[in-house]
């Protein structure tokens, strides 16, 4: 028998639409949670490659990265990358080579990240003390 009350309390979640003759159960639903916007920096960098890590996601919800951007704002160096990490597992997004100092690397697409994930950033070539900064724009996505 289909359900046609829905001031009954198994509404209340979000879980149940209307599909045009009777309410459902639905699948996963996905609720805008927010911003994503991550800055990582460091101004006192070792001579050589350095990492940067961003925030873990976590569980319940998934980030959307749309945009990143990297600099070594002092030196130029051999590499910069952005890539996403799950335990061993690494995607890059970004990869430049040979970037001047203070010269922006950036890419953009919409690549996901999952519970558990994180964005890093790695510099290669670099000098003692140079000033590194990693950026990331997007949006955030929970399970209801």
């Amino acid at each position: 028998m289909p359900i046609t009350d829905p001031s009954q309390e198994y509404f209340k979640d979000g879980t149940w639409g209307w599909n045009g003759s009777a309410w459902v159960k639905l699948g996963i639903v996905w609720n805008y949670a927010g911003t994503y916007r991550e800055t990582v920096s460091a101004g006192n960098a070792t001579a050589g490659t350095n990492y940067l890590n961003g925030a873990v996601v976590p569980a319940g919800e998934v980030w959307v990265v749309q945009h990143v951007q990297a600099v070594d704002v002092t030196s130029g160096i051999a590499s910069i990358e952005a890539r996403l990490v799950n335990g061993g597992y690494l995607s890059s997004l970004l990869a430049d080579y040979s970037p001047v100092a203070d010269h922006f690397s950036v890419a953009s697409g919409g690549w996901l990240m999952a519970a558990g994930e994180k964005l890093q950033f790695r510099y290669a070539g670099c000098v003692l003390n140079d000033n590194l900064e990693g950026q990331a724009l997007g949006y955030k996505m929970k399970v209801a």
